[in-house]
Parts: C-alpha cells; sequence; structure tokens
C-alpha cells in the first residue's frame, strides 16, 4: 500500500529561509562531531590493543613460571586491570558519542522532511490607492470655488511599499489635474491628501492609471469621491 502523502504546509519566504538556516546549522555542529569520534575510535582502538598484547604477555609469562613471578603477577593485578578500566572508559564515551551524534542526525532528517514539505506562499501585489483634493477659491465669490477630487491607483509587487510610491502618486495625480481642459489655468490651489491606502490584490503589477477626476461648483464640507470605491476587487 502507497503510503498517503505528507500533507504540505504554506509558510513565508522568511519562514521557509529561518527553517533551512537552521537546518545548516545542524548539519555543520553534527559534521563537525565526527574529528572527536574520529578520535575517540582511536582511543578504544589503541586500548583494545594494549589489553590484547598484555593479556598475550601474560600468557607466556604464564608458561615460564616461577622464574616470571614477579613480572607476571605486575601484569596481572596492575597493567592489565588498569589497561581494561582504561578501554572500558574510552568504549563507554564512545557509545554516549554515538548516541548523541545519532540523535542528532534524526533531528537533522526530521527537520529535513519537515522542510521538503513547506511550500513558500506566493506573495500577493498590492493595490496601492490615493485620493487627492484641491480647492479654488475663486475672487468671483464662492459661488464660483472649485472643488477637485481625483483618485489614481498602481499595483506593485507585494515586497514593495507603498510609501515608495506616495510622492509619485502626488505628482502623477496633479500632473492629471493640471491636464483637464481649463484646469491649467487655476493658481493658488490648496491641497490635500484625503485617503492613501492599500490592500493585497491578486491582479497583475500595473502601471499607475488615473481613476477619476470630478469637480463641483462649491467647497463641501466633506469629500464627494469615497477611496473605498475604488479598493474593491
Amino acid at each position: 500500500m502507497v503510503p498517503p502523502l505528507a500533507e504540505k504546509i504554506e509558510v513565508t519566504r522568511e519562514e521557509f529561509n529561518a527553517e533551512v538556516a537552521h537546518l545548516k546549522e545542524l548539519t555543520e555542529k553534527y559534521s563537525r562531531k565526527w574529528g572527536r569520534l574520529r578520535q575517540l575510535v582511536a582511543n578504544v582502538t589503541r586500548w583494545e590493543t594494549n589489553v590484547a598484547n598484555l593479556t598475550r604477555t601474560l600468557e607466556e609469562l604464564k608458561r615460564r613460571l616461577p622464574a616470571s613471578w614477579r613480572e607476571y603477577r605486575y601484569i596481572r593485578d596492575v597493567e592489565l586491570p588498569k589497561a581494561k578500566e582504561r578501554l572500558a572508559d574510552w568504549t563507554s564515551q564512545r557509545e554516549i558519542y554515538i548516541a548523541e551524534m545519532r540523535t542528532e542526525l534524526d533531528e537533522i532528517l526530521a527537520e529535513r522532511e519537515r522542510i521538503a514539505r513547506k511550500i513558500i506562499k506566493p506573495v500577493k501585489n498590492k493595490l496601492i490607492a490615493m485620493h487627492k483634493r484641491w480647492l479654488y477659491k475663486s475672487p468671483r465669490g464662492k459661488n464660483h470655488d472649485i472643488s477637485i477630487e481625483g483618485v489614481a491607483s498602481v499595483i506593485i509587487p507585494g515586497t514593495e511599499s507603498k510609501e515608495d510610491y506616495e510622492e509619485e502618486l502626488k505628482d502623477f495625480l496633479e500632473d492629471e489635474m493640471y491636464a483637464q481642459q481649463g484646469f491649467e489655468r487655476l493658481t493658488d490651489l490648496e491641497e490635500k491628501v484625503e485617503g492613501f491606502e492599500e490592500k493585497l490584490t491578486d491582479r497583475p503589477v500595473r502601471d499607475m492609471r488615473l481613476e477619476t477626476i470630478e469637480w463641483w461648483h462649491a467647497v463641501f464640507v466633506g469629500t464627494q469621491l469615497k477611496l473605498d470605491d475604488f479598493m474593491r476587487e
């Protein structure tokens, strides 16, 4: 029976990079331990050789007893027990170290499996819109005052900031406003940014565009355009 595929997990690019960096740290730490393990293995091998040599020497001396009694007893009671003790100590250190490395290897393999299940979330683009208002006070009186409102938008990559486009949108709206027939003669305008918003969108990146420019022969207390109307998908 084929096992079910592991469920994929969506993460951000930053989260994915952090996990990859953590895996790299674990792998580098594990790799550095091989040097110490080789030392431990070498010490175990050295003391295994010492024990084997002392055991063989002890057997030879045993055949020459009683003439070799003093040397035989020294190896039997001092050197061989000491060598076996050292061998047991180094063997224990080796086995403990191997167990630690196996645990770390299991963690590395598990981390690799987790990362293999991760999918980087697609970064949505950003729809940015600006609502700007100009007020023209006519020398002919209040009834000839003009309120002008414009909205422009742009869609930028999701990794960029809307603040980077603030001045460009202001200039774009101003150019579009003065391009309207008759508005090129207006001077001494009061201006204000009434709204500057962003939202995530699946729509593709595009250049700035004018959504609308409207004007009225009166200065209203409130604005007539609503930026939310231009932020809908």
